[in-house]
């Protein structure tokens, strides 16, 4: 018989709703683990020996860099993304607007990535004229706070 060790949530949820796995000769043992022990599995991790580095900062952290006097440049790529998103039972397809920026400043270059906006997959004639707007919308914004700031950047859109 296999052993498998899951939280504790999982294993309500597998004694609850799905005996099936009992019955096919998968036994499930309660465990418990704190927050400590997950950040272990990471302590090897160190984000600041990478060339490119990211998730520190905001790009509204980089745009406040440049109001400060620092040199800050930016190169943009924009990307559509088509996904499947997977929740209980169901399969959710969506088509995602991503912007990667890769600032460099203050000696480093780092990456950030944002979603700008998103639509049903299967609904795209409908929602996708939609997506563009408010992405380009947020672009143009963003592109504002980074003129006011001094951002090097050239400007891109979908």
């Amino acid at each position: 018989m296999q052993h498998w060790f899951i939280s504790p949530s999982f294993f309500k949820w597998a004694h609850g709703y799905h005996p099936k796995l009992f019955d096919a000769g998968i036994s499930i043992k309660e465990t418990f683990f704190s927050l400590e022990d997950m950040m272990v599995k990471y302590d090897g991790v160190d984000i600041e020996k990478k060339e490119s580095t990211g998730g520190i900062l905001t790009i509204h952290d980089y745009i406040n860099i440049a109001k400060e006097g620092q040199e800050v440049a930016v190169q943009i790529s924009l990307e559509i993304i088509p996904a499947v998103e997977h929740f209980a039972n169901k399969k959710n397809e969506q088509t995602f607007f991503m912007a990667d920026f890769n600032i460099t400043t203050l000696g480093k270059i780092s990456q950030f990535q944002r979603c700008l906006a998103c639509f049903q997959t299967d609904k795209e004639t409908k929602e996708k004229p939609v997506a563009i707007l408010t992405a380009n919308d947020r672009l143009k914004i963003l592109f504002s706070e980074f003129d006011e700031a001094n951002v090097q950047y050239s400007p891109l859109f979908f």
